[in-house]
């Protein structure tokens, strides 16, 4: 059933041990990933405390293979952006920027240690990071 993209949107992440995880929906193509894990889909999951954030495809949240369980609104414009993010150039692996609310900036390498890479995930990579397989944070390094 296709679904529609929305901010705040909560999407349930079918793990393949059974259990489920969830991503909600900030701005751009980004999705917080809870780390809150449940044996069933619960329609309003703890949202506390949030494992990463990454950009994910959008055939992946308007598919319904991660079904739509829910929406919790931000509370402000600012809580609705995800976390800065780091770009380095593959041409040139010395030149840094960083990715913040639509804004691309130069950088050094250092302001962008501890920062997530701005890449956009498929789920099967998504999932995989939730299980704890880190190959694809491995590549983006």
């Amino acid at each position: 059933m296709k679904q529609i993209r929305k901010l705040g949107n909560v999407y349930a992440i079918p793990l393949p041990d059974g259990k489920y995880a969830y991503g909600r929906q900030y701005k751009d193509p980004c999705i917080g990933i809870s780390k809150f894990i449940s044996n069933k889909i619960i329609k309003k999951p703890d949202f506390s405390e949030i494992d990463f954030f990454v950009g994910v495809y959008n055939d992946v949240l308007t598919s319904g293979i991660w079904p739509k369980v829910c929406n919790y609104p931000f509370e402000s414009e600012e809580e609705a952006w995800g976390p800065p993010m780091y770009i380095q150039d593959q041409l040139n692996p010395a030149n840094y920027e960083i990715y913040y609310k639509g804004l691309i900036r130069k950088a050094s390498k250092a302001e962008c240690i501890g920062l997530e890479r701005c890449a956009v995930w498929d789920s099967n990579h998504i999932i995989d990071r939730i299980m704890g397989n880190e190959r694809w944070t491995e590549i983006c390094k």
